[in-house]
């Protein structure tokens, strides 16, 4: 039978596990796409998983951002010890209760749960920066619209590459790429923003929220946050819940709101471009084929977005490429692989 980790996981856990309590075993926690794979340490007291890093700047910025923000009193996983050659963590085991699951089996948690993690996003957004620092912001590149360009608006080009018929790329689709990116990383005023605040990387603990997988954050603009929150492929919220939460993040940050409703637009319509990307890729290249499902409601999404915007008529081809992806995945047989 093979084994389900290298030795050296149980030994570095065992020796660095705290408390008295023996650890039994380390049992293999279900995870999403990331490499990053997570222990539970078995009979230890207090709980405590080991953290698997194989990304050696991805880890240090975990580590650094992670330990900044817990003793700025952020709620997040303690992290107790460290090996960043070896890529190992330990740290507090905070449990199963990711928002998504808790939300997805009780709807009722909802008008319960999310208004904590709306005020926990606005903290962020309000301390995140002078609790960091610059040293800390700046391990990441910023969210800018070259960022936004590359990681975004061409990761969904490559996503179209999926379809079963080719979609053809008309002129001037690009010039719109441009005019979107350029929209959307546009900010008065940067903040640490998490860029994957969603509800699979929010676990809620005795009426708690607690943020986790932080080792992507960078300065940008705040409501890049909040259009992954809102439009949060995991968790359907209607057209009245997403304006209420809107509402209550823009009145705990004392946001003009019409002129945050327009810039919003722009930048949910970057981070959903960014979500169809990501799930293409990890359907086609890493083999989950159970993200290809989230494709067309992102689509949707895109669409759906674009007809709330005053410059709807500056996005007619991108509009015309994402309905004809639509268009061409739900053509799909249910049973095609």
């Amino acid at each position: 039978m093979t084994a389900l980790y290298p030795p050296s996981y149980w030994e570095w856990a065992r020796g660095r596990a705290l408390g008295r309590s023996p650890v039994a075993r380390l049992a293999p926690v279900a995870s999403d796409a990331s490499p990053r794979r997570y222990f539970r340490l078995e009979g230890a007291e207090p709980p405590q998983l080991l953290l698997v890093g194989p990304e050696p700047a991805e880890n240090r910025n975990w580590l650094l951002m992670g330990r900044a923000l817990w003793f700025r009193g952020f709620p997040l996983p303690r992290i107790y010890d460290w090996d960043l050659k070896e890529g190992f963590f330990l740290l507090e085991d905070l449990g199963e209760g990711r928002l998504a699951e808790i939300v997805g089996a009780s709807p009722a948690e909802i008008p319960v749960l999310y208004p904590k993690a709306i005020s926990l996003l606005a903290r962020l957004h309000e301390k995140g920066l002078e609790a960091l620092g610059p040293a800390i912001t700046s391990l990441n590149p910023p969210y800018d619209a070259r960022f936004a360009r590359e990681r975004e608006w061409e990761y969904f080009l490559k996503a179209l590459k999926i379809a079963r018929k080719p979609i053809p790329l008309p002129p001037g689709l690009q010039a719109e790429g441009e005019l979107l990116t350029s929209m959307a990383s546009a900010t008065d005023r940067p903040v640490f923003i998490h860029r994957d605040f969603q509800s699979r990387n929010l676990i809620a603990r005795d009426g708690e929220i607690y943020l986790i997988d932080w080792q992507g954050g960078r300065r940008g603009p705040a409501l890049y946050d909040l259009a992954s929150f809102l439009l949060d492929p995991y968790v359907s919220l209607n057209d009245a819940e997403i304006a209420l939460f809107f509402r209550a993040y823009a009145e705990e940050r004392s946001l003009p709101l019409e002129e945050s409703r327009e810039r919003f637009i722009a930048v949910a319509v970057a981070r959903l471009l960014q979500t169809v990307g990501a799930y293409a890729f990890l359907s086609a290249e890493r083999g989950l084929a159970g993200y290809r499902a989230f494709i067309p409601k992102a689509l949707k999404r895109i669409l759906a977005t674009l007809d709330k915007t005053p410059r709807s008529a500056d996005f007619k081809l991108l509009r015309a490429v994402t309905r004809q992806f639509l268009d061409n995945l739900e053509e799909e047989s249910p049973c095609a692989p």
